[in-house]
């Protein structure tokens, strides 16, 4: 009996350590979509997929820095790379014509003018 008790009760705690938060993502804001350029000369075209997500390409020149889908949890954007297995999640500032975004992994940020 002692045995059943204290397997139900390693399960328990392991089922419970399991549970997952439900993230709820908003809508990106619409002015962070369109064409985006850095101060070191990057593009960054943000925009809408097929299937009402949001979709990103950063480039520099005719190389493909990065891509994926952006989803947004208050004021923080969650990047899944499909050029790549990577996931992070970024704070960001839009205002009228600039936006700020840090870089991940790093105490930097990028500073991007609207293009388009």
């Amino acid at each position: 009996m002692k045995k059943l008790l204290l397997a139900l009760l390693v399960l328990s705690t392991f089922a419970y350590g399991q549970k997952k938060e439900k993230i709820e993502y908003v809508d990106i804001p619409f002015e962070m979509y369109g064409v985006w350029k850095s101060v070191e000369n990057e593009f960054l075209r943000i925009s809408s997929d097929i299937n009402g997500g949001t979709k990103f390409q950063r480039v520099l020149g005719r190389r493909l820095l990065a891509s994926g889908e952006i989803k947004r949890i208050g004021n923080q954007l969650h990047i899944i790379r499909t050029d790549s297995k990577e996931e992070y999640d970024l704070i960001f500032i839009i205002g009228n014509s600039n936006m700020v975004i840090t870089k991940p992994n790093s105490d930097r940020a990028w500073l991007w003018e609207k293009v388009n």
